[in-house]
């Protein structure tokens, strides 16, 4: 069995260990990651959660203080701009309630286009039409070299989670 413990360092003194803050068996879902951090008076103070870190250079989903990022998200099972973009906001949409929240909690957006001429307005349409009107976020779109050929729109999103 694996465990997480916390170092930390109270000002002026040497480095401690926690105690055990949480313990990972054979049934535990190594999709899920969570790291906590304890104050100098030893309690919990901040949690990170990772979902989705099958994929070695990143996570699909990190959750910190009530806040939601999601990883860049990109599709080429469709040629145009417009399939790409509505697959995208479909992988969007299953990975904010995953995290347990929704495009009606969006804080930022950011967007990433191939040729800004060619493909902007097929994006935007169908970015409005998946949009919540009454919860809009803020929004960045830019023109970018991809990572492959056949990626036309990437998209990256924060949300907040709901207040419980």
């Amino acid at each position: 069995m694996d465990a997480i413990y916390v170092v930390y360092r109270t000002p002026g003194h040497n480095f401690h260990t926690s105690s055990k803050i949480h313990q990972f068996d054979s049934d535990s879902d190594p999709s899920l990651v969570s790291t906590a951090y304890l104050d100098s008076n030893r309690t919990m103070s901040k949690l990170i959660r990772r979902i989705g870190v099958d994929d070695p250079r990143m996570a699909k989903i990190v959750i910190h203080s009530g806040v939601v990022y999601l990883s860049g998200l990109t599709d080429t099972t469709a040629e145009d701009a417009a399939g790409q973009t509505q697959n995208i906001l479909k992988k969007t949409d299953d990975l904010l309630a995953q995290a347990g929240t929704s495009k009606s909690n969006l804080l930022t957006a950011n967007i990433w286009v191939k040729d800004i001429g060619r493909d902007f307005q097929d994006m935007n349409k169908v970015w409005n039409e998946w949009l919540d009107p009454e919860n809009k976020p803020v929004r960045a779109t830019v023109e970018a070299n991809m990572a492959r050929p056949a990626i036309l729109v990437e998209i990256q999103v924060t949300a907040a989670l709901p207040e419980e």
